[in-house]
């Protein structure tokens, strides 16, 4: 997963679920979520 997209679209919409973002990135949610969660610490 390219984590600087995934950050780019946070900070352009902080507001998107992680389903939003999974269907963006062409990922699946939990891999997204697992991915927020590493940035988070």
């Amino acid at each position: 997963m390219n984590q600087s997209k995934l950050l780019d679209l946070l900070e352009s919409d902080a507001r998107l679920t992680s389903q939003d973002l999974a269907d963006i990135l062409n990922e699946d949610k939990d891999e997204v979520a697992k991915e927020i969660k590493k940035i988070r610490r």
